[in-house]
């Protein structure tokens, strides 16, 4: 198949661009929340570094090499549908999770769902652009984590405070 036209290219890596910046900032978001959620559900700090490092660590690296030997067989668009439907539930679960158990469960979702965007996007891009212009492609996509870093407590405290704020987590502390 004919490589897509340059505007469309540089379409796909926006939309990329964005979920990868969505996603980063979706894996973060819990470690602005920690001590309502620690006081919430009675966590000690070894089950909230659990939640937030192992939890979603072990599955997101894992299903990455399955979701890349998917990607290069099956639609990359329909394998970062199911993945965000997936890491989007899985956060949802979070903010509905009443023990440590159920907590880790969604957090395990949030890993498996977020591995399947980096693989896919990646043969996206690399399949969107001619060889010369890959690596500034590859660029833009990846720069979204160091934007949602920089950017991420803004954002996250926004996220917080609005639709996703732990149940009486006080969103204008500091």
């Amino acid at each position: 198949t004919a490589a897509p036209s340059p505007l469309a290219a540089w379409w796909t890596v926006a939309v990329l661009f964005a979920a990868y910046m969505v996603s980063f900032v979706d894996r973060v978001v819990i470690g602005l929340l920690v001590e309502p959620i620690k006081a919430d559900l009675n966590l000690t700090d070894t089950d909230f570094a659990l939640l937030q490092g192992m939890a979603f660590a072990i599955l997101y690296t894992v299903l990455g090499l399955p979701f890349g030997w998917l990607a290069d067989r099956y639609p990359r668009r329909w394998l970062i549908t199911f993945g965000s439907a997936v890491w989007c539930t899985a956060t949802a679960a979070c903010g509905l999770a009443s023990s440590f158990s159920h907590l880790l469960l969604a957090r395990i979702g949030v890993g498996a769902g977020e591995a399947a965007l980096p693989p896919s996007a990646v043969s996206l891009i690399a399949d969107s652009f001619p060889p010369h212009r890959r690596t500034l492609a590859m660029s833009v996509y990846t720069a979204a984590s160091s934007i949602g870093g920089r950017r991420r407590s803004a954002t996250c405290r926004m996220l917080a405070c609005g639709a996703i704020c732990w149940r009486t987590a006080r969103c204008s502390r500091r």
